[in-house]
């Protein structure tokens, strides 16, 4: 994850910062609850988006040349789906 939530509650309203482990510093200035929530998320969907990218191909090499995407089995390529909806 590479990042922690500080907060600081000050003259009654709670505030937030992002604090970057990996380079011990705030990545982000101070924040509201709400702009915390959409900052985090954008990150979240991003790293998503680059973990899918990345795995992609591989998953489907897979379950090219042994008929599923896992990497525990294979299945028959040829042969019927294992259960039919």
């Amino acid at each position: 994850m590479g990042n922690v939530i500080h907060a600081q509650q000050k003259d009654g309203e709670m505030r937030f910062r992002i604090w970057n482990t990996i380079v011990d510093g705030y990545e982000s200035g101070v924040l509201t609850e709400e702009e915390l929530r959409k900052k985090l998320k954008e990150k979240a969907l991003e790293q998503a988006s680059e973990d899918f990218e990345r795995d992609f191909p591989r998953r489907v090499e897979r379950a090219k040349k042994g008929g599923t995407s896992s990497v525990l089995e294979n299945r028959d390529i040829e042969g019927d789906w294992d259960q039919k909806l």
